[in-house]
């Protein structure tokens, strides 16, 4: 359904003068950011290993809105909620599909990628034109972990793998 959405806004976007153009623009940059309530945040070694000392578990069970309360971090200064793939990637994606199809924006629309990581973390990540936004993490010493979706005999489910 949102990828039906935005092929009318990208069509329109293409023939629209600069003006009205910088709207619809801001109009993709919201729809691309939104994509976060589908995603489920990965989480740094590091931002989890500070939310083990505040008691708080798992981190990928948290959303951008418990960061005040339910994740003790009232002024934002300890966790920073980050797309991995940035919006602006995103966009910029979308923006260059030359006929933009359901088939061709869904691909691009599930790149949305969500981490919880720390602040500290967060001012060495480079904000735009991360082609590979993984390297850019292993680029800059963040170390995401991803929490096993299925259980084996070998393997904790409760226990993350290094991505």
């Amino acid at each position: 359904m949102i990828a039906e959405a935005i092929i009318g806004l990208l069509r329109q976007y293409k023939s629209a003068p600069a003006d009205v153009r910088g709207t619809l623009a801001a109009m993709l940059r919201w729809m691309a950011r939104d994509l976060e309530r589908y995603v489920v945040p990965g989480v740094s070694r590091a931002a989890q290993a500070r939310a083990d000392e505040l008691e708080l578990g798992d981190l990928s069970k948290f959303h951008w809105g418990h960061q005040r309360a339910a994740m003790k971090d009232p002024t934002r200064e300890i966790f920073h909620w980050e797309h991995v793939v940035p919006v602006s990637d995103i966009v910029q994606a979308l923006v260059a599909l030359e006929n933009p199809m359901p088939s061709t924006i869904a691909p691009i629309l599930m790149r949305a990628e969500i981490a919880w990581i720390l602040k500290s973390e967060d001012k060495v990540l480079r904000r735009r034109g991360r082609p590979d936004p993984r390297a850019a993490y292993v680029a800059a010493g963040i170390e995401l972990l991803a929490w096993s979706q299925s259980s084996s005999d070998t393997e904790d489910p409760s226990q993350p793998t290094v991505l």
